[in-house]
């Protein structure tokens, strides 16, 4: 008799399972819940998203940045950018600490020094006292000079007279341009520009006006380091200033530094509303409907807000008519400041979802100096905190339409400005830098990195282990993909993939003569690699990296990116 031995269950083997993840089309998000990612009705999100811009369907390697204009000599960081345009009279201007630049038509971008010589020079400078040999970019172009700050607040403003563009520092006595030349605010009365007077007795003079802005055909100022605006008559660039002391209306004390007009929609005429709004740094906001401060019954409060803590005077992005400002806690609009309770403020911001990294800049970088743009033509808000030493020089960067971030690496910002549908940025070193231009950041190659949200396949518990990786890729040119995997929440980038020659295009400076069509654009080309990667883990991220180093945009949009696991039995 014998017994029959059990036979023993044979081993299960691994099943291979392809975790997809399509282009991150909600943006870079710090905040979503680790073990619930990609939730219900969420757009894919990225825990890394650097030098791609998110749209509506994919996720664009940006492009570069090129030299537009050197200001100056002495390579003092760029203060300031401001515009002045009428019909086809557009003006761009720049300014340092001192000294203010009309950029307009820059012939040479950088200065060039080619060398010295003893009787006469070849040098564009006015008072031909150098002794060097070359071309300056913008010696020659000075419009203001000897001025005590940098910090211009500016605004263009139409009277029955013409349109004229002023400007203030708070340091020194600001100007009136009319459209072909600047002009020095004065106290003293002259045959084209009668000046701007104080009431008598006082001592103020335009050097202690820190902001301007027009509301209901007026300009409107604030006093620097206090709680007082100033307004003129309606329809002038001149005279008396009436004072508007607002100092009962803050419970927090500090100053004024922000005055803006504000449209809320459903005012008490019905439709938009128009409103005046004065910010003081302490993160509060006076609200005001009426034309004449002097009339009661054209006149009212509207009520007093708290917003957080402004980062700077330049801080702000006008959308539409609604007001958004850069603050401590995140990029407020003032629409929802009015509904929501402070305590409750920071999750409606419109950065929520860059919380981390926001109040990260603010820690390490500063609470004033921050600089904000809109680039309408291209639905790009750009928020950039000020540049310092030992910081890396990143921008957050948002679509203005679906509201999903990135981070734009290697643009040290000091100021920003949009112009002829153009992106420009000053530097801290004295350039102005076109934006959104070429491959390279002035010849140097940057790299876009994706890691999108982790993934754990439907199986949390599970461990899985990469085998393959797939990119879709669509763009102007054949790339150099270079794809790896993290794990578990490990966010660290490995080291970038090289510089590929792209081939001659139809592109201006880049194709055959004689054999190429006159600036044709390149068909795009639709890309399905694969490539081999390792490691193991729970959760899993393919990472997508791709350096632009040419001189023609790659402009790579991310369409999808899996990764083939074996995947092991749960607890394993």
């Amino acid at each position: 008799m014998f017994r029959v031995a059990p036979m023993q269950n044979p081993a299960r083997g691994r099943k291979a399972q392809e975790i997809a993840f399509p282009a991150p089309t909600g943006g870079w998000i710090t905040n979503r819940n680790l073990a619930m990612p990609n939730g219900q009705n969420m757009p894919q999100g990225a825990e890394v998203l650097e030098n791609y811009f998110p749209t509506a369907s994919g996720a664009v390697l940006r492009r570069g940045s090129r030299t537009y204009a050197e200001l100056g000599q002495d390579n003092e960081p760029v203060t300031t950018m401001f515009k002045y345009v009428v019909g086809n009279n557009r003006k761009l201007f720049a300014s340092t600490s001192s000294t203010v630049y009309d950029i307009t038509s820059i012939t040479q971008a950088y200065n060039i020094s080619i060398g010295v010589q003893d009787e006469w020079t070849l040098a564009l400078d006015e008072d031909e006292e150098s002794d060097t040999i070359g071309e300056n970019s913008t010696v020659g172009n000075e419009v203001i000079e000897d001025a005590g700050s940098g910090n211009w607040s500016t605004v263009q403003f139409a009277t029955t007279g013409g349109t004229f563009l002023l400007g203030v520092n708070g340091a020194s006595v600001g100007f009136i341009y009319d459209g072909a030349d600047f002009h020095l605010i004065e106290g003293d009365e002259d045959e084209l520009f009668p000046g701007i007077t104080f009431p008598d007795g006082s001592t103020l003079t335009s050097a202690d006006l820190s902001y301007v802005w027009a509301y209901k055909n007026r300009l409107w100022f604030l006093q620097k380091e206090s709680m007082t605006a100033w307004y003129l008559p309606v329809d002038q660039i001149g005279g008396e200033l009436t004072p508007l002391r607002l100092g009962s209306e803050f419970g927090r004390g500090g100053a004024l530094i922000i005055g803006q007009t504000w449209s809320l929609e459903g005012g008490a005429e019905g439709g938009l509303s128009e409103q005046v709004v004065f910010i003081t740094n302490e993160g509060e906001v006076a609200v005001y409907q009426g034309s004449n401060p002097a009339d009661s019954a054209d006149w009212r409060k509207v009520g007093v807000y708290r917003i957080g803590i402004p980062l700077g005077s330049k801080a702000l992005i006008r959308a539409g008519g609604d007001l958004l400002i850069a603050t401590t806690l995140g990029l407020v609009a003032l629409s929802q400041a009015i509904q929501v309770d402070f305590a409750a403020l920071a999750s409606t911001a419109v950065s929520y979802p860059i919380d981390v990294p926001w109040n990260e800049a603010i820690r390490t970088r500063g609470q004033s100096g921050w600089s904000c743009a809109l680039w309408a033509e291209q639905q790009m808000a750009i928020v950039s905190p000020p540049i310092l030493s030992g910081y890396a020089s990143d921008v957050f960067v948002s679509n203005a339409r679906t509201g999903a971030w990135c981070r734009f690496t290697n643009w040290p910002i000091t100021c920003i400005e949009t112009f002829n549908g153009r992106l420009l940025f000053g530097t801290k070193d004295g350039f102005i830098k076109d934006a959104m231009v070429g491959g390279t950041d002035d010849g140097t190659p940057f790299t876009g990195s994706y890691i999108p949200l982790f993934s754990d396949g439907g199986s949390p518990t599970s461990m899985k282990t990469a085998k393959l990786a797939r990119a879709t890729i669509r763009s102007a040119a054949q790339v150099n993909v270079k794809l790896s995997c993290r794990f578990d929440f490990n966010t660290n980038l490995p080291a970038p993939p090289s510089v590929e020659p792209i081939p001659p295009g139809n592109e201006w400076n880049n194709a055959e003569w004689n054999q190429s069509l006159w600036d044709s654009g390149r068909a795009a080309i639709v890309s399905q690699q694969r490539y081999s990667v390792s490691g193991s883990g729970q959760r899993v991220a393919p990472v997508l990296q791709i350096t632009s180093g040419s001189t023609v945009p790659l402009d790579a949009e991310i369409v999808a990116l899996a990764v083939t696991c074996e995947v092991g039995e749960i607890f394993t």
